[in-house]
């Protein structure tokens, strides 16, 4: 079957050049376009995805129960059909 999650993933923080070098001369990506997802990566790092901003706000509108990403990972059922 699938091998336990994450058993077999190693991280390695980038350096910001080395990010966009990857883009653009591994991937064959413009340089400006690199440099702009770049930008995108360290919005979110800092101050965040929402500006560090409270989501209580809108939390209150979504009537579904709220979960967290390891949740849903582990309740889904789909996941063996999609990854074939």
């Amino acid at each position: 079957m699938f091998p336990l999650a994450g058993a077999t993933a190693r991280y390695r923080q980038l350096s910001e050049s080395e990010y966009v070098e990857a883009l653009a001369k591994g991937k064959g990506m413009p340089e400006h376009i690199a440099q702009e997802l770049l930008e995108n990566m360290l919005l979110l790092d800092s101050p965040g995805y929402y500006g560090g901003e409270s989501l209580d706000g809108t939390h209150k509108l979504v009537e579904d129960w709220l979960m967290t990403w390891e949740e849903f990972a582990r309740s889904s059922t789909k996941w063996g059909a999609e990854l074939k």
